[in-house]
């Protein structure tokens, strides 16, 4: 699809999200609210007094479901080789976001999310497979194994050919 009809790329933004409000469990529906205003506030646990008329306890009104929320791809296509990815950050994310755009500015004069995203994230694959795979830019010959050890090579650890 995104190759048939491409969309532009979408420009970078971030924005804070909105509180959540809280949903008062004790009036579920606006229809058991009105016809008994009393009954959704009083809770049925409590003792009710005694008096010559016996009167029914209030039954507490089912909580209603949540709202059905459309679930946005996370990654989706927008042309070939160009996607828009959303994700929610903390504060503290943010905060080192905005630094590293200004500490970039003399190569990416625009602050372009975008590329600051792929200079990070080269970065840290970089640093990843140094640790996890021993992959170093100047490796040191390998040692002779002794006879009889079971000590298995960084390289065939981790998954690399010899």
């Amino acid at each position: 699809m995104a190759r048939l009809a491409p969309r532009p790329d979408v420009s970078s933004s971030i924005r804070k999200l909105p509180a959540p409000r809280p949903v008062p469990a004790l009036l579920a529906t606006p229809a058991a609210a009105a016809a008994s205003p009393s009954a959704a506030l009083v809770p049925a646990e409590l003792p009710m007094a005694v008096s010559a008329a016996p009167v029914p306890a209030p039954v507490p009104a089912p909580l209603a479901p949540p709202p059905p929320t459309a679930q946005r791809p996370l990654v989706s296509p927008l042309a070939p080789d160009r996607y828009q990815i959303r994700f929610t950050a903390s504060a503290a994310t943010c905060e080192k976001l905005r630094l590293a755009q200004d500490l970039l500015r003399h190569a990416v004069p625009d602050g372009d999310l975008a590329e600051i995203f792929d200079r990070a994230l080269t970065l840290l694959l970089d640093q990843v497979a140094r640790k996890k795979l021993a992959l170093t830019p100047h490796p040191r010959p390998a040692r002779p194994c002794r006879p009889g050890s079971r000590h298995v090579p960084a390289r065939v650890r981790g998954g690399l050919a010899p």
